[in-house]
C-alpha cells in the first residue's frame, strides 16, 4: 500500500517506538558525541553489525567537537528547513561557535553535511543520513581507499545479503510497479505480445502507470544503481547489466545533482532507460508513496529489495497491485522465455505447459511481455489497492 511522503526516516522509528530508546541513549552524560552520531546514524535501520568497524572509522576523519557541531544541524528530511554556520553556532558552546567553519569542512569532507539550500545566499546544511551516505562512498570512488568508505560499503553488503530482515519496521519503503505495457497495452512502455489481452483498463491506477509518475515530476536524475556497483566494487558483481540505472525524483534527484552523485535528465530520456532495461528482462521498483523519490531497475541478483522480498522479509520491499495468469495453456510451445526471466522463479514447465505459482509472484509483468505466443496475462489481485494511495499521516520515509 502506497503511503504519502514527508520525511525520509520516521517511519522506522515510529512503528517500534525507537524514539523513547533513542532519547535515552542521547541524554546519556558519559556517551562521546562520535558514539551519538553512529547511534544517530543507525537508528532507523537498527544496530549494525559491523558497529565497531564504524565507530573507528568516524573517530578517524571527525573529532568529538566537529561531531558535537553536527547535533547542531537539523536532520535531514525532505520538509526541513536546513541552516547556515551562523544559525548552527547560536545552538553549541561559545568555543565551539567560533571554530565552527573548521568543524563544517571537515563534516562536508566526510559527506556527513550535506548543502541542501541556501540563507540570503549563504549556505545552509541539513545532517546526513545512512543511505545518502553509502550512495556518495558507494558511487564515488573506490569506498575502500578509507576506512569508513570500507564500513558502509560492508555494511550495505551485509543488508543485502540477509541484515536486511533485522530492519525494525512493519513498512515497506519500495513496490514492484508493472511493466505499464502490459496492464494498459501502451507499446511505448516496452515491446508486448501483439495479441496480448489487456486487463479492464478502468482498473489501472495512476500508481500502476510509470508515464503518469514521471509526467508528474518536476526533478529527475539518474546514478549508478547502488546495489549493482556495491557488488562490483566488492569484487561479487555476477551480472553485467548496466550501471547507471538508478532514477531520483524531485527532492532526492536535487540532491544526487548538487553533490555530484547523478545527473538530470528528462522524463523522455528516464523512460528510454526504463524501456531498455525492460527489454533486458529487469523489474522496475519505486517508492512506495504518493510522491516518490526513487526507482531502480533491479535484477534478481544484485537487488537488495529483490533479494530481500525473494527470501519472503516484509521489511523492504512489497508487490505490485497485479499478478501474472496463464490464459490457455494448450497454446504453450515451452520456450521458457517466461522461466528464464522471472525473478521469484515462479514459472516452470509441468504438463507441457507453462505453470504460474502465483503465491510467489511479484507482479512485474516481465514474463506476460515476454511470452511470443501472448498467453499471459496481468491481473488484478484480489487483495490489492482498488481506488486510491493510503493517506495514513505516517511522517517519514526511509530512503
Amino acid at each position: 500500500m502506497a503511503q504519502p511522503r514527508e520525511d525520509v526516516l520516521g517511519i522506522f522509528r515510529q512503528a517500534h517506538n525507537l524514539v523513547e530508546k533513542f532519547d535515552r541513549q542521547m541524554e546519556d552524560p558519559d556517551m562521546g558525541y562520535i558514539k551519538k552520531m553512529l547511534f544517530a546514524l543507525e537508528e532507523p535501520y537498527g544496530k549494525m553489525n559491523n558497529e565497531d568497524e564504524m565507530y573507528d572509522a568516524l573517530c578517524g576523519v571527525i573529532s568529538e567537537q566537529d561531531a558535537e557541531v553536527w547535533f547542531a544541524f537539523p536532520d535531514f528530511s525532505l520538509k526541513g528547513t536546513p541552516i547556515t554556520a551562523e544559525e548552527a553556532a547560536a545552538n553549541v558552546r561559545p568555543e565551539l561557535g567560533a571554530s565552527i567553519d573548521n568543524s563544517i569542512a571537515s563534516l562536508k569532507n566526510a559527506r556527513l553535511l550535506l548543502q541542501t539550500g541556501k540563507k540570503e545566499g549563504k549556505p545552509a546544511y541539513m545532517r546526513n543520513y545512512m543511505f545518502y551516505l553509502v550512495l556518495a562512498y558507494v558511487n564515488g570512488d573506490d569506498p575502500k581507499r578509507t576506512p569508513l568508505g570500507t564500513a558502509l560499503l560492508n555494511w550495505w553488503i551485509y543488508t543485502n545479503e540477509g541484515g536486511s530482515a533485522d530492519f525494525p519496521t512493519g513498512f515497506q519503503p519500495y513496490r514492484i510497479i508493472p511493466h505499464e505495457g502490459t496492464v494498459t497495452g501502451r507499446k511505448e512502455a516496452g515491446r508486448i505480445p501483439m495479441n496480448l489481452e489487456i486487463p479492464d483498463t478502468r482498473e489501472v491506477l495512476d500508481m500502476d502507470r510509470l508515464s503518469r509518475i514521471l509526467s508528474e515530476r518536476r526533478s529527475i536524475a539518474v546514478t549508478k544503481c547502488i546495489c549493482r556497483n556495491s557488488q562490483e566494487k566488492n569484487g561479487t558483481r555476477k551480472c553485467d547489466y548496466p550501471l547507471e540505472v538508478c532514477i531520483g525524483f524531485d527532492a532526492v534527484a536535487d540532491g544526487m545533482i548538487a553533490t555530484g552523485a547523478g545527473k538530470r535528465i528528462t522524463a523522455e530520456e528516464c523512460e528510454r532507460i526504463v524501456k531498455t532495461s525492460r527489454e533486458m528482462g529487469l523489474m522496475q521498483i519505486i517508492s512506495n508513496s504518493e510522491e516518490p523519490l526513487a526507482m531502480c531497475n533491479c535484477c534478481k541478483c544484485c537487488c537488495g529489495v529483490v533479494k530481500s522480498m525473494a527470501r519472503f522479509e516484509t521489511t523492504v520491499g512489497t508487490v505490485s497491485r497485479y499478478i501474472a495468469q496463464m490464459t490457455d495453456p494448450s497454446e504453450c510451445i515451452r520456450c521458457k522465455a517466461c522461466v528464464k526471466v522471472c525473478p521469484m522463479e515462479t514459472i516452470s514447465i509441468r504438463d507441457g505447459h507453462a505453470e504460474i505459482f502465483g503465491g510467489k509472484c511479484f507482479g512485474c509483468g516481465l514474463c506476460v511481455s515476454k511470452c511470443p505466443k501472448g498467453i499471459l496475462r496481468m491481473a488484478v489481485r484480489g487483495d490489492a489497492v482498488q481506488s486510491t494511495y493510503s493517506k495514513e499521516p505516517e511522517p517519514r520515509l526511509y530512503i
